[in-house]
């Protein structure tokens, strides 16, 4: 993460450089790693990089992912979508437009990204997004639930009021989910 920080310029201070980025290869430097956590902790984050590179032309990142090592190329779109949720402002509707324009095997990895960012950034005045999200996600809609129903119950809030009240947003035939993931 700290690469890409730097390379896009907002390192500490002016006077940070880089030379883990590449302007001509947006595999690199994930391309350079045997390690097979390496090369998966870096295109959690490769993205971030594709993105600037590529002066935020999705259609140019999708590409550069769909070019991603096979065992990579899904960490790559989730990747892609916890970027399409941070540019967006975790705006339901664009995430669920940016991420349909990924080829459709990796859409469901992209609303994840997206969703886990939401679900990591959750405050009081956050509460519908994930749910308005799993509501307009098409055939991502009950992995989308899946994954909130989890989150929420098992790590996202203190008091079982609040999990239920984000529960009770939930469609009433994905509200199952919540005590299911109990």
């Amino acid at each position: 993460m700290e690469n890409i920080i730097t390379a896009q310029g907002y390192g500490a201070g002016g006077h940070h450089d880089t030379k883990w980025v590449n302007d001509e290869d947006p595999h690199f430097p994930c391309n350079t790693f045997d390690d097979p956590k390496m090369i998966q902790q870096c295109y959690l984050m490769q993205t971030s990089w594709m993105l600037t590179m590529y002066s935020y032309d999705y259609e140019k990142v999708i590409a550069a992912c769909s070019d991603a090592p096979a065992t990579m190329t899904s960490t790559c779109f989730k990747s892609l979508g916890r970027d399409i949720a941070g540019q967006t402002l975790r705006d339901p509707t664009r995430i669920v437009q940016l991420c349909s324009t990924v080829p459709k095997e990796h859409r469901a990895v992209c609303m994840t990204g997206a969703l886990n960012v939401i679900i990591d950034f959750w405050g009081e005045k956050l509460t519908d997004q994930a749910t308005k999200l799993c509501t307009i996600a098409g055939d991502e809609r009950e992995e989308c639930y899946n994954i909130l129903a989890r989150r929420i119950n098992l790590e996202l809030f203190e008091h079982k009021e609040d999990t239920e009240r984000v529960c009770a947003t939930f469609e009433p035939d994905m509200r199952p989910l919540c005590s299911a993931a109990r």
